[in-house]
């Protein structure tokens, strides 16, 4: 084992059960730029603007990404996975889901799921219309929204072919999604298409909600 004398440092003293990384003296005792491993660890995360708490041993060790993470980086990781569940089954987050429309004062996220696909109803006829509207209104040519309209049209092609209540759900999703990330001033024209739809889905506590909301 090789050991290291620390030397005294303009920034106080190293503790004991810290990490600490050294480097062979160097010209005004500058640590290198980049210290290399061979061969490299692959990270596909994201760039951080701040501070991302890992666990070096994991990394080193050469373990899955998803292992590294730890503390508050560790919870904030999970929070934002359950965010991105909560928006792609319910177009929202699990907390404005539990608080609006057909969903509120319910107790979590499985309770809601039940409850909607208990209630989602689909009439090929009125549903048809209701995008229609939607497409006359040129949805899918607004910025920001027009990926939400293609996965609205996916789940609908999804549930022609295997009539799950769980593309209806994904659907009524979509149709939130719209108006969140449509521009202000085309809400006045995309939210009573959008609510017809949640109607027509059987979905109409939602749909006065998404009044409430957005008009």
């Amino acid at each position: 084992m090789r050991v290291i004398t620390g030397a005294k440092r303009k920034c106080g003293y190293k503790k004991a059960g810290g990490v600490y990384l050294v480097s062979e003296p160097v010209e005004k005792g500058i640590l290198p730029i980049w210290v290399s491993l061979h061969p490299p660890v692959p990270c596909a995360d994201v760039i951080h603007r701040g501070p991302v708490l890992v666990d070096a041993d994991i990394i080193l060790a050469r373990k899955p990404e998803e292992e590294w993470f730890v503390g508050s980086s560790k919870d904030h990781r999970e929070k934002l996975r359950a965010d991105q569940w909560s928006l792609e089954k319910f177009g929202m987050t699990t907390t404005l889901r539990l608080q609006l429309g057909e969903c509120a004062k319910l107790s979590g996220v499985d309770e809601a799921m039940e409850h909607l696909i208990r209630a989602v109803r689909f009439n090929k006829h009125h549903v048809f219309a209701a995008i229609e509207g939607l497409t006359f209104a040129e949805v899918h040519e607004v910025p920001r929204v027009g990926l939400f309209y293609a996965t609205l049209i996916e789940e609908l092609t999804f549930y022609m072919e295997d009539r799950k209540a769980e593309h209806l759900v994904k659907m009524a999703a979509q149709v939130w999604r719209i108006a969140e990330n449509a521009p202000p001033k085309l809400l006045p024209e995309i939210v009573p298409n959008l609510m017809r739809l949640l109607v027509t889905l059987g979905l109409t506590l939602d749909a006065i909600a998404m009044r409430e909301r957005y008009l």
